[in-house]
């Protein structure tokens, strides 16, 4: 389109150049394809294209492309766009800084001549340093160093990837493919988070920084970085002793909201061009403006690739957004580790897999968590079973005992008594089911499908030495957990443990210390079964000991936290990190894998009942922990309170295996609180003080 001597142009390729450009003009800036209007005569056509579009006219002259010029020491094309440039004072300064005398002349006659304009608009405090280049700068910041401890879900999240990496470390110690050279642990980060100070009130303090320092910050130039992103993928030595990090701007209060917009959208494209963008897309968080607000298309407008900008709107939000900003790198840190994964090393595969399920359940966690604007990210498959696939396991529901969603797969529990005849007629019907399910686009099914022979569903009862929980104070031998207390209809006072530990109207006891204390009798339970896999009971406790029972549930480090109960969708609970408290392991750590549906033989379609979670590091529970409470952490940034998921019932085991698994069963409390809400019970946890 343009000839080989670049100032020697057709005419007619001006035209069709400039045709094409005045559509990409978000492209031609982000980019800074100034080149391709260097010559007067294609700026003059492709200004021409652009005066009946009003926002990228304005779009283009609030881009570089002005400082481009002025560097160029093009004196004429700068002249001509001086003409147009009412109301951008703060885009010719910006170029004073880069150009010959000549150029610079012209640029300060052209402010002198209009003082008005010159006394309206107060001098704007620079964050550049020296330039060598048009777009080759430092970023010279405030850097305000933080203390971890004082955002709660990035400590908490901390200490997740603090376990991915020690799982990692333990793997390459045992599988010698998995070694790396440049393995670098995530505590070899540092975990204290750095917020970079931009705008206007520089000095302003925060109660959570903890230390004031200068930074300066590199910008690449363009020659090197067109697409204002990393080329190279980060490695592990990449992450060593790096800080998570954003820029916090400050409008102050006399800037216009056009000018304010000027220069976010200059800070973004310089920071998209520097080293901030190297684990992830860097945050720009806009403090609120007393007298106006900045809109979503405001925010987009400005944003470019490798910077993401959002507009806190208050103090209550400033914490979210910093929190979500500073976990970039964490996500960054486990995709990496991810990439690393490799499920070839068949002895080890399980350990393998059982880490990628982890890191994928603490991704998911980061990413639901974070109050950033999403990303274009893989959307997980839907957990809605069609109905078509439904109603071909209802049609066979005397050959199934159970189904349900693993984090690969969807399986099915076929009766093991069956011939392979029957077997195999069966398992074509549900593959011919999700067929026909998914030549309907809106209920397509994309899961594998697993068929597995079974005997049924056996739960292996948790009694062991040291739990808080008596049936039988004649049996001390033979004890579960008391998971914690709750109300019922605003009013009542239950404990809630499980059937298995406590039976039917049968007096329960609580240890407290070497003394055994009489804690009520077990009113209302849940028998796993016919109906479902929930075991479940709820003791209604002694008015004597009722001002004792009043209490919050813990944290995952024991402290005392208000809690809700999970009411999400299954694809917001699978995979995902989950923790319980027992008599016998105490606080412990596990995986959500699987969400079941089971059936007894001729039994109805039930909901899901139960929840598999699997060990990670260390068991999830031994004998002893049955009844606990399983709870995950909150996903707001001050982790204020908890959300009760499950309570656990004992290890899971298929009748046709012999030794415990990794798995444990679990009763799902979004199913127990819908069955005490169909019988007028409304469950709640006590909030702490």
């Amino acid at each position: 389109m343009v000839s080989t001597n670049f100032d020697i142009i057709n005419e007619v390729h001006i035209k069709i150049l400039c045709k094409r450009l005045s559509t990409e003009v978000r492209m031609l800036t982000e980019k800074k394809l100034f080149n391709l209007l260097k010559n007067e005569r294609t700026l003059r056509e492709f200004i021409e294209e652009l005066k009946e579009k009003e926002d990228e006219l304005n779009e283009f002259f609030n881009s570089d492309f002005f400082r481009f010029t002025c560097w160029s020491d093009n004196v004429l094309t700068t002249e001509f766009l001086l003409r147009r440039m009412k109301d951008k004072r703060i885009i010719i300064e910006n170029a004073l800084d880069c150009c010959s005398e000549t150029v610079r002349r012209a640029l300060k006659k052209h402010l002198n001549s209009d003082s008005s304009e010159a006394t309206a608009i107060p001098p704007s405090p620079t964050i550049y340093g020296e330039r060598h280049g048009p777009f080759e700068n430092t970023l010279t910041f405030d850097a305000l160093e933080c203390q971890c401890r004082e955002f709660p879900r990035l400590r908490y999240h901390n200490k997740l990837v603090r376990g991915l990496a020690d799982r990692f470390a333990k793997l390459q110690t045992e599988i010698s493919e998995l070694k790396i050279i440049d393995f670098i642990h995530w505590k070899q980060t540092n975990e204290n988070p750095v917020i970079y100070v931009a705008g206007k009130n520089l000095g302003k303090s925060f109660s959570f920084v903890s230390k004031r320092r200068e930074e300066k910050i590199t910008i690449r130039g363009i020659e090197t970085n067109h697409n204002y992103r990393r080329l190279s993928k980060p490695t592990f030595a990449d992450f060593k002793g790096r800080s998570p990090s954003c820029i916090l701007y400050d409008c102050g209060d006399e800037v216009s909201k056009q000018n304010l917009l000027t220069e976010i959208r200059k800070l973004s494209m310089n920071v998209a061009a520097s080293a901030l963008t190297s684990f992830g897309p860097c945050v720009i968080i806009v403090l609120k403006h007393e007298k106006y607000t900045l809109s979503p298309t405001d925010l987009r407008d400005m944003s470019v690739n490798g910077v993401q900008i959002v507009a806190s709107t208050g103090d209550s939000d400033l914490l979210e957004n910093f929190t979500s900003a500073f976990e970039i790198m964490m996500i960054e840190y486990i995709k990496l580790l991810q990439s690393k994964l490799c499920f070839e090393f068949a002895p080890s595969a399980k350990q393998i897999r059982s880490l990628k399920t982890e890191s994928d359940a603490v991704i998911k966690r980061l990413q639901l968590a974070s109050k950033l604007p999403k990303q274009n990210t893989d959307t997980p498959a839907s957990m809605s079973i069609p109905e078509a696939i439904l109603a071909e396991l209802d049609n066979n529901a005397d050959k199934i005992y159970g189904y349900g969603f693993r984090p690969d797969e969807f399986y099915v529990l076929i009766c093991d008594s069956l011939s392979s005849v029957d077997k195999e007629t069966l398992q074509k019907k549900i593959l011919e089911s999700k067929e026909s399910a998914n030549s309907n686009n809106a209920t397509s099914f994309l899961w594998n499908i697993k068929f597995e022979n079974s005997k049924g569903v056996k739960i292996m009862e948790h009694f062991g030495s040291g739990s808080p929980l008596l049936p039988d104070q004649t049996k001390p031998h033979k004890f579960g957990t008391l998971g914690g207390f709750a109300q019922i209809n605003s009013k009542d006072v239950v404990g809630l443990t499980n059937y298995h530990v406590v039976g039917k109207n049968i007096v329960a006891y609580v240890k407290d210390g070497d003394t055994l204390v009489k804690l009520g009798k077990s009113t209302f339970v849940l028998v796993p079964g016919e109906e479902s896999l929930a075991d479940v009971a709820l003791i209604e406790v002694e008015k004597c000991v009722l001002n004792r029972c009043q209490k919050p549930l813990v944290d995952d480090e024991d402290e005392p936290k208000s809690a809700t109960i999970f009411l999400g969708t299954p694809d917001q609970i699978c995979p995902a990190i989950v923790h319980k408290k027992g008599a016998s392991t105490g606080i412990t750590q596990g995986t959500v894998v699987d969400i079941m549906t089971y059936r007894d033989v001729l039994g109805e379609r039930e909901t899901q009942s139960a929840f598999l979670v699997e060990d990670t590091e260390k068991p999830f529970s031994a004998p002893g922990d049955s009844g606990s409470i399983v709870f995950q952490n909150s996903l707001s940034a001050s982790q204020e309170d908890i959300e009760v998921v499950a309570i656990l019932n004992g290890r899971y085991k298929r009748h046709d295996e012999e030794e415990e698994s990794s798995y444990v069963l679990c009763s799902n409390m979004t199913y127990v609180y819908e069955k005490l809400h169909r019988m007028g019970k409304k469950l709640q946890f006590f909030k702490k003080d």
